[in-house]
């Protein structure tokens, strides 16, 4: 009995320390996040700078830091420093080489000085991690949160980056988003979209400065599920849009950054599920935007800039 009460005594003591570290955590583990996403960003733009140096202390970083790199609002730079570590005595060429032959970052050159666990994207390190091996022509998609489910899942994220997209998976392991990186590879064009067909549980496409033409918008027409495209290709025209008539599910369609016209908006009278469309204003005339409010009266309408006439 006298052991039991020990224990417990123990525990209503340790009880509101542990409280405290999570809540100091929670406190202050976002910030420090943003600061360490920040500190690899400044880094591996110092490198990008000085023939790929490894930064020799933080007056190195100062210049990025000042001019909006360290990602967190309202702290000086001292006090950024005194919330996150830098391991300025870094190997790089060590840290290039265990890069390109590990599958997870080895080392811990950047993290939180005072709190556990407060990263993104798989961490600064990972960041750093995947700048070099970008440097080494190895093309792979960024960890998300949390990693990877399964190396399968990796092997399919990293194919689809290679193919110019970022992709999302729900809890079942489909492919649920992707949308186009516009860095690090070509843009995706007509036949990576037709590859999506084998993931009929796509909701969400980003297609904004990829090489899809109109006949590319014949594939996505065949995805049954999805419910958010945003197009965003100067390829796109009318004629394109039509193929996208009679979709079941799509919802919102964005249409800036493509050649549609007054003529493409009538094909989007023939999507009943379309409750958003955002467009170029140069493009289209406030006359055809009249009556395709008068022809889908729940339909909310973003303009990229005024329109020449109002919209009643």
């Amino acid at each position: 009995m006298r052991y039991i009460r020990k224990i417990i005594i123990a525990l209503l003591i340790l009880l509101p320390l542990v409280v405290v570290f999570f809540a100091f955590n929670i406190y202050w583990g976002i910030d420090d996040a943003y600061a360490q996403w920040g500190a690899a960003d400044m880094t591996i733009a110092y490198m990008e700078t000085h023939e790929g140096n490894w930064p020799p202390d933080w007056e190195a970083l100062r210049p990025n830091f000042e001019s909006g790199g360290g990602r967190v609002g309202g702290w000086s730079f001292e006090q950024f420093q005194g919330r996150v570590a830098i391991d300025f005595n870094a190997n790089v060429n060590a840290l290039r080489q265990q890069s390109i032959e590990s599958e997870t970052a080895p080392f811990r050159v950047i993290h939180a000085r005072w709190t556990i666990g407060s990263a993104m994207g798989g961490g600064p390190n990972a960041a750093i991690r995947r700048y070099f091996r970008r440097k080494a022509g190895i093309a792979e998609a960024p960890t998300p949160r949390g990693g990877w489910r399964s190396r399968n899942q990796k092997t399919l994220a990293d194919d689809w980056y290679r193919r110019g997209f970022l992709i999302r998976f729900d809890s079942h392991g489909n492919i649920v988003a992707a949308w186009t990186t516009l860095v690090e590879t070509a843009p995706p064009g007509d036949q990576d979209v037709a590859e999506f067909k084998t993931h009929p549980h796509l909701k969400e496409l980003n297609l904004v400065g990829s090489h899809v033409t109109d006949a590319g918008l014949v594939f996505v027409r065949e995805l049954p599920e999805l419910e958010v495209l945003d197009l965003g290709s100067d390829n796109i025209t009318d004629a394109g849009l039509e193929h996208l008539t009679g979709h079941p599910r799509l919802a919102s369609l964005d249409l800036f950054g493509t050649r549609i016209t007054d003529a493409g908006l009538q094909s989007l009278r023939e999507l009943p599920k379309l409750v958003s469309i955002r467009f170029d204003e140069r493009r289209i005339s406030a006359e055809a935007v009249r009556k395709l409010k008068a022809a889908v009266p729940n339909l909310e309408i973003r303009a990229q800039g005024e329109l020449r006439a109002p919209v009643e």
